[in-house]
């Protein structure tokens, strides 16, 4: 599918970054509204490739549920990781391509919502992306009418999507549909959510830019195999590419690819980004509310 594009501006002020917040809030509240009228769903999917904005889009939803007096608890697919420390050869979490089926523990997240929908509670692992272990585990309690909300890149997987319409779910497909065309400089949605990953990991997982665009190629793979092509399953889907996106993103990119040195196979890449966004102006992070979809990645 060719990438349509959304029309932004070298320079743009705060009045315009919070009316294109404002946008998406209405498209997801619409989407949020059709399904919580539905009182027989008390599973719902937030889901999408990776840096779609699925956890800002969550608690988004979280706060509409609970405006409306529905208890819902969300559910991060994330800590049904693997231990990565389980094996012989112990593997540094920092170096793990979690975005791999073979990272997901299929088996354990099918007991955890079993027990919970059979007992009335179920036990539920927290990962931690420091240590690579589900080092412990807390009590999830099934309460009459309560709604759960599984967040992650892994529902579209077939064997977790099977899961999920077995309890009768409904989901939410969130990713940048769009590109970005500012004057003749033409950004794809593949490049925008690449630009998205390498800030969102440099500030929230200390990962190191190198690492970031090496995994690029197998996320991409990943995503082609197991994540678009079931993306028509979900019963809603929302286009997150924001107009500001270039500005906001433009300190943060000169910085960590800045860094990389001109013998890096990245090099190239790295020094097109560069001067593409040496056009445009940016702002900084303080313009966003605090609810913005953005302080997802900044």
């Amino acid at each position: 599918m060719n990438t349509q594009y959304k029309t932004a501006y070298p320079k743009i002020d705060k009045d315009f970054v919070a009316e294109c917040d404002a946008k998406f809030d209405r498209m997801l509240n619409m989407t949020t509204d059709r399904i919580c009228k539905d009182r027989d769903v008390r599973v719902v999917g937030i889901t999408g490739p990776t840096c779609s904005g699925k956890t800002t889009a969550a608690k988004k939803v979280i706060g509409y549920y609970r405006s409306h007096g529905i208890k819902l608890h969300v559910i991060s697919l994330d800590d049904f990781f693997k231990d990565q420390f389980s094996r012989e050869d112990e593997i540094d979490p920092k170096n793990v391509d979690f975005d791999s089926p073979d990272t997901f523990d299929t088996e354990e997240f099918y007991s955890f919502v079993t027990d919970l929908f059979s007992n009335g509670e179920a036990q539920k692992p927290i990962f931690d992306f420091v240590t690579g272990d589900r080092s412990r585990r807390e009590t999830v309690i099934n309460g009459d009418g309560d709604v759960f909300l599984f967040e992650g890149i892994q529902l579209l997987y077939p064997q977790v999507d099977k899961i999920i319409r077995q309890m009768n779910g409904k989901s939410i497909y969130l990713c940048a549909e769009s590109g970005i065309q500012v004057g003749d400089i033409s950004v794809s949605k593949e490049e925008l959510r690449l630009m998205r990953r390498l800030v969102r990991d440099s500030n929230f997982r200390a990962a190191d830019p190198i690492f970031t665009l090496d995994l690029w190629e197998s996320v991409r793979r990943n995503e082609d195999i197991n994540i678009l092509p079931y993306a028509h399953r979900c019963d809603i889907c929302i286009d997150t590419t924001l107009e500001y996106e270039l500005n906001i993103l433009k300190p943060y990119l000169e910085k960590i690819l800045g860094e990389i040195a001109p013998d890096s196979e990245h090099y190239s890449f790295c020094r097109r980004v560069l001067d593409m966004l040496s056009g445009i102006n940016d702002i900084n992070r303080e313009v966003l509310s605090d609810n913005s979809l953005y302080n997802e990645f900044v």
